[in-house]
């Protein structure tokens, strides 16, 4: 860690670590048969003696079933890895790792959204099983370090662009029309716009998974939680009725319901992206939050609120209104009081 800055192992994060990093904590979950496979090939230029951990590290296993425990169990390959000094956990218990401030480690599960795998100032890695139980050996994560290449890049942005053009396509048709509203829905909602500049928002930072099992909490706590992952100063800067607008891929991740309710337990009666996660876009309605798709306003807010100045404010408030005319099927955005619309 010595020559690692925080910034360079998050800009590394998602594409392959491209130097070594030292691990603290390592969790092969699942394939915990391939994760043996490495210490017993590992064994074979050690004299046939199972290597130990790294004395730096902690490797946590867990079987994604029980049944799948039980079979590495009966071929050994559990016992490989208890002998060489891994922390049997739960079978099942994908994320139950539960990273530190500041802990750098490498997992074998598939999510490792801010404050998945424990705290949000921690730095996880996702790598395969026999990645993870390498790197504990030798108290390195290693990857391909591989960048994504210029053409790789331009035929996202070209996507992106195929996609944004169908969508407003698809809106300036809709706004001609009118939609009948069923008794009980607002014809109307309205509000400051809340913009929180950042895509691929996933289900998680909406709402900690350290809340989502316990069934006793009360709306003011799942009010204080939304969106704590992301930004710890959401809850002081939110206002009832205020309108979020976010960027795009919107609310992927696990689904939980709690990240469509949390919003509607902090009073935010509308939720904008430019694109929802599928996940997010399923739920919202079966809990009776609105989420629309609108990448022009995105772009018009990113253009006038650029990032770099906000960096330090990952939430703002805008001074914008938005309204959505429900039954026109139109959207007006008024740019501060007495603004343009």
């Amino acid at each position: 860690m010595d020559n690692v800055s925080e910034s360079n192992l998050r800009s590394g994060a998602g594409r392959g670590i491209g130097h070594q990093i030292m691990l603290e904590e390592a969790f092969a979950w699942p394939g915990t048969i391939a994760a043996a496979k490495v210490f017993k090939e590992a064994a074979k230029s050690n004299s046939g003696n199972i290597p130990r951990i790294a004395d730096g590290v902690q490797l946590y296993i867990a079987a994604a079933s029980a049944s799948e425990q039980e079979a590495a169990e009966a071929t050994g390959d559990w016992q490989v890895l208890v002998n060489a000094g891994a922390q049997p956990m739960p079978s099942g218990c994908a994320q139950c790792i539960g990273f530190e401030a500041g802990e750098v480690g490498i997992s074998a599960s598939n999510r490792n959204f801010v404050g998945r795998l424990g705290s949000r100032d921690s730095l996880p890695y996702l790598a395969s099983p026999e990645v993870v139980a390498a790197s504990a050996i030798s108290e390195y994560g290693f990857g391909t370090g591989m960048e994504s290449t210029t053409e790789s890049e331009i035929s996202n942005m070209v996507q992106q662009l195929d996609s944004l053009v169908q969508r407003v396509e698809s809106i300036e048709v809709a706004s001609k029309l009118s939609t009948e509203i069923l008794p009980g829905f607002p014809e109307k909602i309205s509000g400051e716009i809340l913009f929180y500049n950042h895509d691929n928002i996933s289900t998680d930072g909406i709402y900690p998974g350290s809340l989502t099992y316990q069934d006793n909490v009360s709306k003011q706590t799942m009010a204080r939680a939304c969106m704590q992952n992301y930004d710890p100063e959401f809850d002081s800067i939110a206002k009832p009725n205020d309108i979020l607008v976010a960027g795009f891929n919107f609310g992927h991740g696990s689904s939980r319901e709690q990240a469509a309710t949390a919003p509607l337990a902090k009073q935010i009666p509308l939720v904008v992206a430019g694109s929802l996660g599928n996940i997010f876009a399923k739920n919202s309605p079966n809990n009776a939050l609105v989420a629309l798709e609108v990448p022009r306003l995105v772009e018009l807010l990113r253009a006038c609120f650029p990032s770099n100045a906000m960096e330090q404010r990952p939430t703002r408030r805008t001074g914008w209104t938005l309204t959505w005319d429900v039954r026109r099927r139109l959207l007006k955005v008024q740019e501060g009081s007495g603004g343009e619309t």
